[in-house]
């Protein structure tokens, strides 16, 4: 990326990011399309492991919808992983 770096490259926001979407590690994974470990090196703030471009972008283009759509994003995406999980989930990751 360049100089204007992405707030989802930074572990803490990231984690802010998934609090506020309401995600558990499990829905994060399906509405993002990666894999749980992939899910726990981003949340990892102990780790040096960057946070792809990839997902920052997926955080970037959610983040740009209005709150309808966010919701029916999620809602899609999780259906179609189903996932049975609640959403909003009771316990969201934390920032």
């Amino acid at each position: 990326m360049n100089s204007n770096k992405s707030p989802f490259t930074d572990k803490k926001k990231f984690r802010a990011w998934c609090q506020e979407m309401q995600l558990d590690s499990h829905q994060v994974a399906d509405v993002l399309g990666i894999g749980m470990s992939k899910v726990y090196q981003c949340l990892d703030e102990t780790k040096k492991v960057p946070i792809r471009e990839m997902i920052s972008l997926n955080c970037e283009l959610i983040n740009d919808m209005n709150k309808d759509e966010q919701a029916k994003w999620i809602q899609q995406q999780l259906k179609k992983s189903k996932n049975q999980r609640p959403w909003p989930s009771p316990i969201p990751i934390k920032a």
